[in-house]
């Protein structure tokens, strides 16, 4: 959101920044941005005003959270380099994906929960941890893109292993007297995608580790993700 302090004095619960990467390299769309909340990037630079800004998003009564994505395949990787998927592909942009390995996923959930302090260390109230719309933890969940045949494919219960992984390394970091909220799509609009069933069951999955759920349905890359509730 923009223009967060206007928006927090209309009436609304809570503002949400959405789509903010996570601490480790191929996280966002661009090889070469930094990290969002790392020394050297803006809102580290401007730590006081984002802070302020906060305040003001809590005058006008609203919440202020912040939404984590890793876009996993959708990486534009540099020539020569690589993105991390669930499954080994060419993307459609032509990057090679590489399949994650434990190691890589040791790597991205440790990002997530060092990504969630710094989050709340600047005075936000809670974090989205977003398993839909297409990226990284969606391409695990969706059997549209998790063709895996190891123990991370196949049935829900292990294609939902390193999102639980993740939250629960999220909640390790940030304890639990701060807000989580989970954010999944449960109908992606592809013959194949994932199963209200199984939404379900990974809801189920999560709830020990999370605050609030929000569902929305359709996929970014497809440009069908209507809406978020």
């Amino acid at each position: 959101v923009h223009n967060a302090e206007a928006v927090s004095k209309g009436g609304v619960s809570m503002v949400v920044t959405c789509m903010m990467d996570v601490d480790c390299p191929k996280s966002y769309f661009y090889p070469d941005t930094p990290y969002s909340f790392g020394k050297g990037n803006y809102l580290y630079s401007q730590r006081d005003h984002v802070k302020t800004k906060i305040k003001r998003v809590h005058q006008g009564g609203a919440l202020y959270a912040v939404e984590l994505d890793h876009v996993g395949e959708y990486h534009r990787a540099k020539k020569g380099d690589f993105a991390w998927g669930a499954v080994d592909k060419i993307s459609s942009r032509g990057v090679p994906v590489k399949a994650m390995d434990q190691e890589a996923m040791n790597e991205v959930a440790a990002a997530y929960a060092r990504t969630s302090r710094d989050v709340l260390e600047l005075g936000y109230d809670a974090i989205l941890f977003d398993c839909g719309a297409g990226w990284l933890m969606a391409q695990f969940l969706s059997p549209h893109y998790n063709k895996r045949a190891d123990a991370f494919g196949g049935p829900i219960e292990n294609r939902a292993k390193f999102p639980l992984q993740v939250i629960q390394e999220m909640r390790k970091a940030v304890g639990r007297d701060k807000a989580i909220l989970c954010v999944i799509t449960a109908n992606e609009f592809f013959d194949d995608g994932i199963s209200f069933e199984d939404v379900t069951k990974f809801l189920q999955m999560v709830e020990p580790y999370v605050d609030g759920v929000l569902v929305g349905c359709g996929n970014d890359q497809n440009h069908l993700q209507l809406v978020k509730g």
